[in-house]
């Protein structure tokens, strides 16, 4: 979503509340902006001079706020639409054969939002993997589908749960650093051993046929 979508779906909103055909949430902007009223029983309520110059203060700073939630907005939104880009591309890399490992494995250039273009692309990938800031690399598995926390392929049970050298003891992959419990996130130490990783995920792929008999539940 652009920033100017974001911009015209938030003043519709402020507007429909405004005329009481939506509600306001507690902690969206319309009562955020509403908390720098005035109290019914504040001493400005009874003097005209401090009521229109609390109402002024408020106004002002609660313009500041507005403001300020609408530029960060506006950047977390050109964002998600590069991050959109970038993942697509990296799509492309992967079906080209430059990186990752076609169909399966997606790898990007940083850590980003994927979950969106992943399924609005249709791609079948079943891992992603990134780098880190610190210098690690992450692998996370493709959620089975949107918002699910099942994954289309989960990490080994042996390696759920474990960390550091047990972890390397378990999956004899060295610079493998830790596997989350729900076998959707591993973090390696470079990205050698976040490719071996997914690779050694991979053995447990299931074929066509498996994968449909799995989905009917048989």
């Amino acid at each position: 979503m652009a920033g100017g979508d974001y911009t015209r779906l938030l003043v519709r909103h402020v507007d429909l509340v405004d005329n009481g055909v939506e509600r306001a949430a507690p902690t969206d902007l319309t009562s955020m902006v509403d908390t720098f009223n005035s109290a019914w029983d504040a001493p400005s309520q009874s003097d005209p001079i401090a009521f229109e110059e609390h109402q002024r203060q408020g106004f002002l700073r609660a313009s500041r706020m507005v403001a300020e939630a609408l530029e960060r907005q506006v950047e977390k939104e050109r964002g998600a639409a590069f991050a959109y880009q970038a993942v697509a591309q990296a799509w492309e890399d992967c079906k080209a054969g430059v990186s990752g490992i076609h169909p399966d494995l997606l790898e990007l250039p940083l850590g980003m939002p994927w979950q969106r273009p992943a399924f609005d692309l249709a791609m079948p990938v079943l891992y992603v993997m990134s780098p880190e800031p610190d210098g690690k690399w992450k692998v996370q598995a493709m959620p089975a589908e949107k918002g699910s926390f099942a994954s289309r392929l989960e990490m080994p049970a042996a390696w759920r749960g474990l960390q550091d050298a047990a972890l390397e003891a378990a999956c004899g992959i060295p610079g493998a650093v830790f596997v989350h419990r729900g076998g959707h996130l591993a973090i390696a130490a470079t990205r050698d051993a976040a490719l071996a990783m997914a690779k050694a995920c991979l053995t447990n792929k299931l074929s066509p046929a498996e994968a449909l008999r799995k989905a009917w539940g048989r």
